[in-house]
């Protein structure tokens, strides 16, 4: 969001006078709450007033939104209550995917890679593929489910976008806790004790460290983003139409890999000790991630990814520069 409201519109090629967000009451307290409340045109509701917000502001400037980029979901993987993702991750999106189906405007929403399960059947966004994934946790289900709702819908909006986003990682992801990425918890474990702690494989073939997983950085994420938001926009032969796009970099590096690119963005040697994973994540665990970028290629959209350590030095710098401003209370 703050990335979206630092954009000006001739960045964006068309105006935005106002952006409207969304979370539950509980993530008020949020730095990137506070964040994004200092820009003029953004105005916040709890989640359960949205779409009454929504109306309003219709009545107020005589057209709907623009378009919706929906991101909000549950997105722990250990959470076991089905009813947290039946209401957060299915019934919600729903009721977005209705309203810009009847206001016939551009939805993107949040899919996730978990929906490909163990990855032994590939990482294809195409649709007619969409049927045999088996995702391996209850959070990859719910996005599952909604994408196979999704594709039952004769009413659509003009256009939509599923975003299948891989291991996305960045700045301000305290508030995710034990579900942050590598990039807060390694930075957080090498300035504590020079070391990262990584699990070990829990299958026999494979050595430890050697599970692989496509890293995103969230600088990316928001350039496909906007890029797909501006093609549901402005392109004449997407309309009628709805896409799953894999959002990842197209290339899977071990957590070796992952894990010394952070320490070399931290201008630090790498050192690496190895854990026991928890036998509550084995079945759950994918050994192996890889987004089939072909849909987003041929969308146009071939602008080559930021390499890890790229990546963390520009995520470290935001925070770093984050952690020395002022403290207000």
């Amino acid at each position: 969001m703050l990335e979206f409201l630092e954009r000006t519109p001739q960045t964006l090629e068309f105006a935005v006078d106002r952006i409207l967000g969304t979370d539950l009451e509980a993530s008020l307290d949020r730095p990137t709450h506070a964040r994004a409340t200092r820009y003029p045109n953004y105005e916040f509701c709890v989640a359960e007033n949205f779409l009454a917000k929504l109306e309003d502001w219709e009545s107020e400037l005589g057209t709907p939104p623009l378009a919706i980029l929906h991101n909000g979901a549950c997105s722990s993987t250990t959470e076991t209550d089905p009813e947290i993702f039946r209401t957060l991750n299915v019934e919600s999106s729903q009721k977005l995917f209705r309203y810009c189906s009847r206001k016939q405007i551009p939805l993107l929403y949040a899919s996730s890679a978990s929906v490909y399960g163990d990855g032994s059947l590939g990482f294809s966004d195409a649709l007619a593929d969409n049927a045999q994934y088996s995702p391996l946790n209850r959070y990859g289900r719910s996005k599952h489910d909604f994408d196979s709702w999704v594709l039952e819908q004769e009413e659509t909006p003009p256009c939509w976008f599923g975003l299948r986003y891989f291991n996305v990682f960045g700045p301000f992801e305290q508030h995710k806790k034990k579900q942050a990425s590598i990039l807060y918890w390694g930075r957080e474990q090498i300035e504590q004790t020079s070391a990262i702690k990584l699990f070990k494989s829990h299958v026999p073939d494979l050595e430890d460290g050697c599970q692989k997983r496509d890293f995103v950085s969230v600088f990316d994420v928001i350039r496909v983003s906007l890029s797909l938001l501006k093609l549901s926009l402005n392109t004449p032969s997407l309309q009628g139409n709805g896409l799953f796009v894999n959002v990842g970099r197209g290339q899977a590096a071990t957590w070796i890999e992952t894990a010394s690119a952070l320490f070399e963005s931290m201008d630090l040697e790498p050192r690496i000790e190895f854990i026991e994973m928890p036998v509550q994540l084995q079945e759950h665990y994918q050994n192996f991630t890889c987004a089939d970028l072909s849909t987003l290629h041929k969308l146009g959209l071939t602008e080559p990814f930021l390499d890890l350590k790229t990546a963390f030095q520009r995520s470290l710098q935001r925070m770093n520069a984050q952690e020395t401003l002022p403290q207000t209370k």
